[in-house]
């Protein structure tokens, strides 16, 4: 008897490798990992729980997130003390835990630079939560130096100014609440003064604080805020904007598409309590919901100004960053280098002529090791994130390592080579030994090494990871890391 063909295609089918197959499970497996990744099968907790979007009235709660009562089933207290009554004059504040050595020297470089390169006599409040974080050593006797710089416990100033009337604080967060991003919103709120510049510790300032506060947005609005150079993540974004009833497509617009950096907020909370009161609800009593989506505070001040019905605008500012030039003699032909982590903040302003068009204000710095200065300054440069684009390569998650020419990149200004050396200067004289970054937290090699056990995808196409360029990084930090634990105490 002689099979049928029809037999014979499925008994020869059923036994070959099929790449077809294959390449449809391969896709298939990807979506499935991309889902994950945005939760779509665990989108976690609903702000309001499913109920429907209604008004905010600033009559019937001018002072606390109205959010409060469709969660948490509780009526928003109306505050019993005036602003006016709390907070007055201008002055800086930043949230630093003694405890940490890059927070505590950090809070040390900042208040350094306002006061002895850029001269500034505001009052500087820096609070720690609890006394566990309380400044301790070198550093603490460093800022004894400075005038006019106080250290405030965090925990203990939110209970003092919630048993004088304002209610907004409700519910006081626990200790815990207080040891990470959200820090920086409740020292905003627990500071004494009425119009306050934020900086979080380490951030070095270029310009005076006069001019922060009068930057246009600030005139305008009463809050200043910096764009960062990584996109908004709309799959994210968009269910937790629809929970607090905002549109999408209008923060995306007003945002220029990417999220904010936190590392500089300007604020008259005056003006702004209302706003300020959602800040603080979303990183305190929905912090877990929030931190789902978002990363920090730092979307939180932005988001706290739409749901009140005010805007926001970062169109003013360009962030940008440093580039770090390998020494000469190192690399044949042009020079090039490459981008450092971390978020230089520029004011746009056409009559200035150094840098041309630019303003420098402000450097979030994440991985310059300010020690080194004196030994590299002459190889660092930076520019703008509209001519080199983003820290990451377009398309992935992965850092731009690549080398981009010396020739047209922008020199340092005056002011900012005058800061970063009179820091290296005093960091050595006060016996303070610490980078005053991040390490390794996001350089490319660390980036590529935490990926690839995060992201499979990235393992199968990481064809392009500079090899050398990441063993003799790798060996840097390895060799930085023995140098401080040798030096500490």
């Amino acid at each position: 008897m002689i099979p049928s063909s029809s037999h014979n295609r499925t008994s020869y089918g059923s036994g070959r490798f099929s790449f077809k197959w294959l390449a449809r499970g391969v896709v298939l497996v990807i979506i499935l990992d991309l889902l994950l990744q945005v939760r779509f099968f665990f989108p976690g907790h609903s702000l309001r729980g499913g109920a429907a979007c209604t008004s905010y009235d600033p009559v019937a709660t001018p002072h606390i997130l109205h959010l409060l009562h469709t969660t948490f089933n509780t009526t928003p207290s109306i505050s019993t003390a005036t602003p006016e009554a709390l907070f007055e004059g201008q002055g800086v504040v930043m949230a630093a835990s003694g405890a940490i050595s890059r927070q505590a020297a950090g809070a040390y470089v900042t208040a350094f630079v306002l006061r002895h390169v850029l001269h500034e006599t505001l009052p500087i409040e820096i609070f720690y939560s609890g006394p566990e974080e309380a400044f301790h050593g070198p550093v603490l006797e460093a800022l004894k130096t400075l005038s006019n710089v106080h250290l405030i416990d965090l925990e203990q100033a939110l209970t003092d100014l919630h048993s004088r009337g304002l209610m907004s604080l409700e519910p006081l967060p626990p200790l815990r609440v207080l040891k990470g991003y959200a820090a920086k919103v409740y020292a905003m709120q627990a500071c004494s003064f009425q119009e306050a510049l934020l900086f979080d510790a380490g951030v070095i300032p270029f310009a005076s604080s006069s001019l922060f506060f009068s930057l246009p947005s600030y005139k305008r609005q009463g809050l200043a805020v910096f764009s960062d150079y990584v996109s908004i993540d709309q799959g994210l974004w968009k269910p937790f904007l629809r929970d607090m009833c905002l549109d999408l497509n209008h923060v995306f617009r007003s945002l220029g598409g990417r999220e904010l950096d936190s590392s500089c907020v300007v604020m008259d909370k005056l003006k702004n309590a209302d706003a300020l009161s959602v800040a603080v609800a979303l990183n305190g009593p929905l912090q877990r919901t929030t931190y789902v989506s978002l990363l920090g505070d730092k979307d939180t001040w932005a988001l706290g100004m739409f749901f009140v019905g005010k805007t926001v605008s970062v169109h003013e500012v360009e962030p940008g960053y440093l580039l770090v030039a390998r020494e000469e003699g190192r690399e044949e032909g042009p020079r090039h280098a490459r981008k450092v982590n971390g978020h230089l903040q520029f004011l746009r302003n056409k009559s200035v002529q150094e840098p041309p068009g630019l303003v420098p204000l402000h450097h979030n710095n994440q991985l310059l090791d300010l020690r080194e200065f004196p030994l590299i300054g002459n190889r660092i440069y930076m520019d703008v994130f509209s001519k080199l684009g983003d820290v990451l390569m377009p398309g992935t998650r992965r850092r731009d390592c690549r080398g981009f020419g010396v020739e047209g990149l922008l020199p340092l200004s005056s002011v900012m080579r005058e800061a970063y050396g009179e820091i290296a200067r005093d960091l050595k004289e006060k016996g303070i030994n610490h980078c005053v970054c991040r390490d390794d937290w996001m350089s490319c090699e660390a980036d590529i090494e935490r990926l690839r056990k995060k992201h499979w995808v990235l393992r199968v196409i990481d064809y392009w990871a500079p090899t050398r360029w990441k063993e003799a990084r790798m060996k840097e930090a390895r060799a930085r890391q023995a140098k401080d634990a040798a030096a500490a105490p």
